[in-house]
């Protein structure tokens, strides 16, 4: 319910969303109100009247509640909390509020003894992301909390990239041509630094490369002479995390049962199997027989437990009664048949239970 008329303290808001994210209160408490006929102002009244249960003393001044306090001062409710959770007193929260207020006014900031111009000026000179700076002290910290948590999560953390080792995010973005905040995510989805960025660069188009003696601007160029499509070519690439190995799929011919496909594509259109057996068993065994044969008995053997199953021969009633006769796990037995594995094989890979 957007509302281009909602004042409250003299700010103007949207919507009732806009409201109580500024304000740190929770949306549904207010709208939950609002259904029992009362109007915003009513229901965040009511809201911190609900929430506020203990008086407080400031300056030798006692107030009803603490939202009180903060509307005399003309504070947000939701900056004191977060000040006095971390610990402080509800003077000291309301002190270290009007020094961050005044640094931000002034434009400077004082670290260590230390005048910089602004908060990104102290940033870039001691190597800190300048975002996560922001949300701790939006959080409570005070800057050289800030500081000091941020480099406390991250002095475990070497930046290496091309052999080269980077003091911060920012430094190896400025290298690299990447922002910060996207290499946070790149950082925290992939295993190998190098391989994330190298991916993120190939997929916005920024990197030329050469295959097979050829050479491309770029991967969507390939992509594009070769009538593959974008998100089907980083699906496989996602799991194999090697772009060449990944090309090589869509461009060599693979020979099954005496039956040739112009290439991985064609094969699973045909028989439509898993895509992470295939390619991950083939990643194991590097022969495309042994991955298909693999995959296609995952798709033959998904089958329920109280399916009859035949191993060397012998008909079972279900894989319990055949783990039970050959004395093997029925977890580890279920795993490997989901895997793709024969029967046959499944029960000679589980270890015998004594």
């Amino acid at each position: 319910m957007s509302m281009d008329y909602l004042v409250y303290n003299g700010k103007n808001y949207t919507s009732i969303k806009e409201l109580c994210i500024d304000l740190g209160v929770s949306e549904s408490a207010i709208r939950v109100r609002m259904v029992k006929n009362m109007t915003v102002f009513e229901a965040l009244e009511d809201y911190y009247r609900a929430k506020d249960t203990k008086s407080v003393t400031y300056k030798g001044k006692k107030y009803n509640t603490l939202t009180e306090l903060c509307r005399e001062l003309g504070i947000r409710r939701a900056v004191i909390d977060k000040r006095i959770k971390r610990g402080m007193s509800l003077e000291d929260a309301v002190l270290d509020w009007y020094n961050t207020l005044n640094s931000k006014d002034d434009n400077k900031v004082v670290y260590r003894n230390k005048t910089y111009n602004s908060l990104n000026s102290l940033c870039n000179a001691i190597g800190v992301n300048r975002d996560c700076i922001v949300n701790r002290l939006n959080a409570g910290f005070s800057l050289e909390d800030a500081i000091d948590d941020y480099r406390k999560r991250n002095n475990n953390k070497k930046l290496v990239y091309n052999g080269i080792e980077f003091k911060n995010l920012t430094a190896l973005g400025n290298y690299v041509g990447i922002k910060p905040s996207t290499l946070t995510y790149i950082i925290r989805n992939c295993d190998n630094i190098e391989n994330g960025i190298e991916r993120h660069l190939y997929r916005k188009s920024k990197r030329e490369f050469e295959h097979r003696g050829v050479k491309y601007n770029s991967i969507n160029e390939f992509l594009d002479k070769h009538n593959i499509e974008y998100k089907t070519f980083y699906s496989y690439y996602k799991i194999t995390q090697d772009l060449e190995f990944t090309l090589d799929m869509f461009t060599n011919s693979i020979v099954y049962e005496g039956i040739t496909y112009d290439n991985i594509l064609s094969l699973n259109d045909r028989f439509r199997l898993s895509l992470n057996t295939l390619i991950n068993t083939y990643l194991e065994c590097r022969d495309w027989t042994t991955a298909i044969n693999r995959a296609m008995n995952k798709k033959k053997n998904s089958f329920t437990n109280a399916r009859k199953c035949i191993c060397n021969g012998v008909e079972y009633s279900s894989i319990k009664e055949l783990a039970r006769v050959k004395n093997v796990d029925y977890i580890s037995l279920r795993y490997y048949i989901n895997q793709g594995y024969s029967i046959e094989e499944a029960v000679n890979k589980c270890k015998k239970l004594i």
